[in-house]
């Protein structure tokens, strides 16, 4: 059983990553699109502007 848990471990690794990725992407997408409605559309906080292109 042991020579078959070794075989396999590289799949246990690359499902564990997949799923930490399934995980994370959610949350950022939707921290990307709060940004967006925020700061673009509702203009409540600034998303350009802050320094010149003459520095």
């Amino acid at each position: 059983m042991e020579a078959m848990a070794a075989r396999i471990r590289w799949l246990d690794h690359a499902l564990l990553l997949l799923g930490y990725v399934q995980t994370a992407t959610p949350y950022m997408w939707l921290a990307l699109l709060l940004a967006w409605a925020l700061g673009h559309a509702a203009g409540l906080f600034p998303v350009a502007g802050a320094y010149s292109f003459g520095m």
